[in-house]
């Protein structure tokens, strides 16, 4: 199976009057196509750094990374838009969610930026919402959804363009424990279907259940 994500010798550094600092050091990953994996550790730890540059929202000071067969080390804040656009679905701890929006809107809105036709997004999240098990919820507004189900329509709004790639940035932080479990089914089947899945999580319990762990201290892995 091809690597999704190569990360080479990554380092982002930070500069101060006096010193730098190292938020990643020398970060050496590959993650194959259809991995589902958890990247852990506690706060300061460098996983949140690390996450922003697989997203593609950071670039490294040094190194090379290298994503779906593109090298994106070094590129302009307009193409990483475009391949984030393209590439990745992001799920995130608070939803993000537009809240005059209703689940089918909501789902829909980053198929208006891929250019996507009316008619075709409108079948594509309904699609999603369905996959989710949300089909029922369609015209409800976030105030009006649970907080798992905010998350499932988050998770719908990641996968409804079918990205290679969805990046899961503590998503079931605001819940609670049954709604935690439906997220993590959710995903799990996602996982099933093909999906790469990352889930970056300071919660060792949840990081142990995943069939890959990858956990960060002082911006190494351990």
């Amino acid at each position: 199976m091809k690597n999704l994500i190569t990360l080479a010798n990554i380092c982002k550094k930070y500069d101060t009057c006096d010193n730098h600092f190292f938020a990643l050091n020398d970060i050496c990953v590959t993650v194959a196509q259809g991995e589902m994996v958890a990247i852990s550790g506690n706060s300061g730890s460098g996983k949140s750094t690390l996450m922003n540059i697989i997203g593609c929202l950071d670039i490294p000071s040094s190194g090379k990374y290298v994503l779906n067969g593109e090298n994106v080390s070094k590129l302009r804040d307009n193409r990483l838009s475009e391949i984030r656009n393209r590439t990745i679905g992001f799920i995130f701890q608070s939803f993000n969610l537009v809240s005059g929006f209703t689940a089918l809107e909501n789902v829909e809105l980053p198929l208006v930026y891929r250019g996507i036709a009316k008619k075709q997004r409108k079948k594509l999240a309904l699609e999603a919402l369905e996959k989710v098990g949300l089909s029922d919820r369609i015209t409800h507004h976030p105030n009006q959804l649970s907080g798992g189900q905010q998350q499932r329509v988050a998770i719908a709004r990641a996968i409804a363009a079918s990205p290679p790639l969805i990046l899961a940035d503590e998503p079931t932080g605001n819940l609670d424990r049954a709604s935690s479990e439906q997220v993590m089914e959710t995903l799990n089947e996602l996982n099933k279907e093909g999906h790469t899945i990352i889930l970056i999580t300071h919660d060792e319990k949840l990081a142990s259940r995943m069939p890959r762990l990858i956990t960060i201290s002082d911006g190494m892995i351990v």
